[in-house]
């Protein structure tokens, strides 16, 4: 008896059943390749956009911050100042440094700043952590170089109070009556040779009593422009002749504004106070400018050329005493990428750029105002 074959039941298939062929495999993979590159070509372009519109919200928001610091620390400027019946004759409030270059301060090529683009703003401020005090001594800054001061009633020993006055601290001197007063900057901390009194060494005023910081054009960051003015009797070079026990040393904490371009691809805004460490407020700045309004002009216009208001209203170049108001206004950019075609209508850089102002009215800049 013949036995038939056994199939194994895998090797048994339709006779319709088969795979792709090598044109249908070729066919689906074109489509394939095809929608995945429109695919990855939607999503980049979407990429940059939202890579783009990041950055002008980071920028936007990064602005606002500064404008608000900047603003809540102007707000303030001569705060502190005011010493019981005593005070400046008139208000040390804020000190401007205007750049009006005569040539472009920028690459139009790099797309790089210099310094002679920015203006800088000093905000004069008391230290709120050191009580002011007086002097157990006359004092002539123009032939001086230390003065003996006697402790606040509120510091527990000489050396706790002689340790708030640190090298580099600058000080405002003033009269009981309100003048004459200026400025000096210590050149070594505080000591307390007695229980009585403490000692301070400064940087000795020139011979109009101008501290020398401030005498060199631009000052530096840390250099407060307290120069001479229309009021000379206000800035000289004698104190405490009289009542040396009823003079006042003021010990500052003031706030700078300035822009920092050792990196001239990012120009960055910057804080600092007193004689501390400065801090970045906003990078890729393109503008920083700050303005004056002042109280001899009826015309509400905010100057940012110190020489031309000094010479149409005897400004604010020679008289900070004028300045009642102050405007800032400060310009950033997104991070400059050459790769893009696109170029801003402010320096054809290939970046876009925001700006914003505000305009400050420090409350007590018109406390001696008739």
């Amino acid at each position: 008896m013949t036995r038939k074959p056994v199939h194994s039941r895998g090797t048994l298939r339709p006779a319709n059943a088969r795979g792709f062929s090598l044109l249908e495999l070729l066919v689906a993979m074109a489509v394939f390749l095809i929608v995945s590159g429109a695919s990855f070509t939607l999503f980049q372009r979407h990429q940059a956009l939202l890579s783009q519109e990041q950055g002008l919200a980071g920028l936007n928001i990064g602005l606002r911050n500064a404008l608000t610091q900047i603003q809540m620390d102007a707000v303030n400027a001569a705060n502190g100042l005011v010493v019981g019946a005593y005070v400046p004759a008139w208000p040390v409030g804020v000190t401007i440094v205007n750049q009006n270059p005569g040539v472009a301060c920028n690459d139009a090529t790099t797309f790089q700043y210099t310094s002679t683009c920015f203006d800088s703003l000093n905000i004069i401020l008391a230290d709120p952590q050191t009580p002011t005090c007086n002097l157990s001594a006359d004092l002539n800054t123009y032939n001086a170089s230390t003065v003996n001061v006697i402790p606040s009633t509120g510091a527990s020993t000489s050396n706790t109070y002689a340790s708030n006055f640190k090298t580099g601290d600058t000080l405002l001197t003033v009269n009981a009556n309100g003048t004459p007063f200026t400025t000096v900057t210590l050149t070594a901390n505080g000591t307390a040779p007695t229980n009585s009194y403490i000692t301070l060494s400064f940087t000795k005023t020139n011979s109009t009593g101008i501290n020398p910081q401030d005498a060199v054009s631009p000052p530096p960051p840390n250099g407060l422009m307290i120069t001479t003015h229309a009021n000379a009797t206000d800035l000289g070079v004698q104190y405490y002749k009289n009542n040396p026990t009823t003079d006042w040393v003021i010990r500052l904490a003031p706030i700078s504004y300035y822009v920092d371009t050792t990196d001239p691809n990012d120009p960055k805004l910057m804080r600092k106070v007193g004689g501390g460490t400065a801090d970045v407020v906003m990078e890729q700045v393109v503008s920083f400018k700050v303005g004056a309004a002042l109280v001899n002009d009826w015309t509400d216009n905010y100057y940012y050329n110190a020489s031309a208001a000094s010479n149409a209203l005897g400004g604010y170049a020679s008289d900070f005493t004028q300045i009642r108001s102050i405007r800032i206004t400060l310009m950033a950019r997104t991070t400059p990428n050459g790769t893009l075609p696109y170029r801003n209508l402010f320096d054809g850089g290939p970046y876009q750029v925001l700006g914003g102002s505000v305009v400050v009215n420090p409350r007590n800049l018109s406390m001696n105002d008739q």
